[in-house]
């Protein structure tokens, strides 16, 4: 029972770092876009966690998408750097992950650690795309980070939504393997 808790508690854990990685990746790639700091903020205690941006002295969440968009284009009007934008949450999420992984496999020897945080991570992930799907099609607008990719190229998406489901299973895989 004690193991049961430790590995909530550590996949927990997980879950809420990995989705301040996510957010921050989309917080640098607004910057490195030009968006001032004091014009981005990440949102971890709203649902869903974001980075909103900020317009009329207001922060706007990606939920309110008109707005949103709007506000985004403020800094990118040609949209040059939007899927980038939207894709960098998963990106930093996923070197994240690879850099846990190499700690956890070769530095300390521990795979099951390696294991928790990618079998935290591939649910998460396919949640949140399943809950993205019925959101978007429901709204009939772009929700959350996986709407709003393949709003913008289906054939991208699907590649690299398939691509980072099968990186990170290897991952798993790998740490299988060494237990």
């Amino acid at each position: 029972m004690t193991v049961f808790f430790f590995y909530l508690i550590l996949n927990s854990l997980f879950c809420v770092v990995l989705t301040y990685v996510h957010e921050t990746g989309h917080y640098i790639m607004g910057r490195y876009i030009g968006i001032p700091k004091d014009k981005l903020n990440i949102e971890m205690k709203k649902f869903p966690p974001h980075v909103a941006i900020k317009k009329e002295g207001e922060f706007i969440s990606p939920v309110r998408y008109e707005q949103y968009i709007e506000a985004y284009f403020e800094y990118d009007p040609e949209g040059y750097y939007s899927y980038r934008f939207i894709n960098a949450g998963f990106a930093s999420e996923f070197v994240f992950i690879v850099i846990l992984f190499l700690i956890f496999n070769l530095v300390l020897e521990i795979p099951v650690l390696s294991i928790s945080l990618i079998l935290t991570s591939l649910v998460v992930y396919i949640v949140y795309l399943v809950i993205s799907i019925v959101m978007t099609v429901k709204t009939k607008n772009p929700w959350g980070d996986f709407g709003a990719m393949w709003r913008i190229s289906k054939p991208l998406s699907f590649c690299i939504i398939t691509l980072f489901i099968i990186m990170k299973s290897i991952l798993l895989i790998y740490s299988i393997s060494n237990v």
